[in-house]
C-alpha cells in the first residue's frame, strides 16, 4: 500500500497541516488563488515528503479540468488526488486542514484489513453516527444524512457478526471536538467525543440486495485509487461536493464496503457563517432524501439530474483522466 495525504488550503500552514506533514507520508497540496504560496514552498523545503501545487502549477498540469473545478472553492482537492493518483499512489487520505490528526492517526487509518462490527438494517440508508454518539440521549446526525430519514425517527440497527474486511474498502475516520454537522447540527449542538473504538460499517438485512447508502465525507477519509473514476468531488453544489460523490460512488459500485473507524483527528473548526453554510447546503436539503435515493440506487445516472451542466461538464472531464 502507497498511501499520499491530499488537501487544499487558503489558510497559512495550519496545526494540521503540519502534523500530517510530520508524518513522513507523501502529502499533496492544491493551493489556490488566495493561498499564501511562499509559506507552503517553505514548508516543501522543510518536509521533503510534501509536494505544493501552486495555481500555475494546476493549470499547466491539467488546464481542462483546472478550468472546469473554478478557483477559490475547496474542489481544489480533485487535483491533488488526480495528482497523487498519476504518482503511484494505490490510497489517498482526503483530509482537511482544521482537522488535527492525533498520535496513532497512521495505525488507525493506513490498515491492510480490519475486524469491523457489521450492523444490519432495512432501511435504504444509514445515520453512521446513530451507533457510536457519546450521549445516548442524543440524535446526532452525519451531514448529508436526508432529512426526511431523520424525521422518521430512530432507524433500527443490528449488530449481526464481526467481519474480517480486506482491502480495497473506504476508511471513514470520525472526528472529535466539532464534528461535521449540517448547519442545523452545529446551531444544535456544541462540542461532542466519540468513545468508541471499534471499526463498523452498514449491511441490508434483507437477502442478497446492496447495502444501505452512507454518507461519508472528505475529512478524514482514506480510499483506494481504484474508486477515483467514480468518486468526484463535485463543484458548483456547496457543501454537497463530497456528499454527492459518496452516494454516487456507492451507486456505481454497491459492493463497497465503506467501514467507518475511531476518531482519529481533533477538528478545531475554521470559522463557519451559518446563513452561507445553509446556502451551500441547500442542495443536500431539499434534493438528497430517500425517494432520490431509491432512484439512485436503480440508476446511478439518476445524481445528474441533481447536478448543475457545470459540475456534470466537470465530472466528464474528470473520467478522462483514468
Amino acid at each position: 500500500m502507497n498511501l499520499s495525504i491530499v488537501t487544499t488550503t487558503i489558510n497559512n500552514p495550519t496545526v494540521a497541516i503540519n502534523r500530517f506533514a510530520s508524518l513522513g507520508v507523501r502529502m499533496v497540496i492544491a493551493g489556490d488563488l488566495k493561498t499564501n504560496h511562499k509559506l507552503y514552498r517553505d514548508l516543501m523545503s522543510q518536509f521533503k515528503n510534501v509536494t505544493y501545487l501552486s495555481p500555475e502549477e494546476q493549470q499547466s498540469l491539467y488546464p481542462e479540468l483546472s478550468t472546469a473545478i473554478g478557483w477559490n472553492c475547496i474542489q481544489r482537492r480533485n487535483i491533488a488526488m488526480l495528482y497523487a493518483y498519476q504518482e503511484g499512489a494505490t490510497h489517498i487520505a482526503l483530509v482537511d486542514d482544521d482537522n488535527v490528526p492525533d498520535d496513532f492517526w497512521l495505525e488507525k487509518m493506513f490498515l491492510q484489513s480490519v475486524n469491523a462490527l457489521k450492523f444490519v438494517t432495512k432501511s435504504i440508508v444509514a445515520n453512521p453516527l446513530d451507533v457510536v454518539r457519546s450521549n445516548q440521549t442524543l440524535r446526532l446526525w452525519a451531514r448529508g444524512f436526508p432529512l426526511d430519514a431523520l424525521l422518521q425517527g430512530q432507524i433500527d440497527y443490528k449488530i449481526e457478526s464481526v467481519e474480517v474486511c480486506e482491502q480495497p474498502f473506504i476508511l471513514a475516520g470520525l472526528w472529535d471536538g466539532v464534528p461535521d454537522f449540517d448547519v442545523f447540527g452545529h446551531l444544535l449542538f456544541n462540542d461532542v467525543f466519540f468513545l468508541n473504538n471499534f471499526y463498523y460499517f452498514f449491511s441490508s438485512s434483507y437477502e442478497l440486495s446492496a447495502p444501505p447508502f452512507v454518507p461519508f465525507n472528505s475529512q478524514n477519509t482514506v480510499i483506494p485509487v481504484e474508486f477515483l473514476p467514480n468518486y468526484f468531488l463535485f463543484p458548483f453544489v456547496g457543501r454537497m461536493d463530497d456528499i454527492l460523490a459518496s452516494y454516487y460512488l456507492q451507486a456505481v459500485r454497491p459492493d463497497i464496503k465503506v467501514i467507518f473507524a475511531p476518531s482519529s483527528v481533533i477538528q478545531a473548526r475554521n470559522e463557519h457563517d451559518p446563513v452561507k453554510d445553509f446556502s451551500n447546503e441547500l442542495l443536500g436539503f431539499t434534493k438528497i432524501n430517500t425517494v432520490f435515493l431509491k432512484h439512485l440506487a436503480k440508476d446511478s445516472n439518476h445524481i445528474f439530474s441533481v447536478l448543475p451542466h457545470e459540475s456534470v461538464k466537470a465530472f466528464e472531464i474528470w473520467q478522462k483522466h483514468f
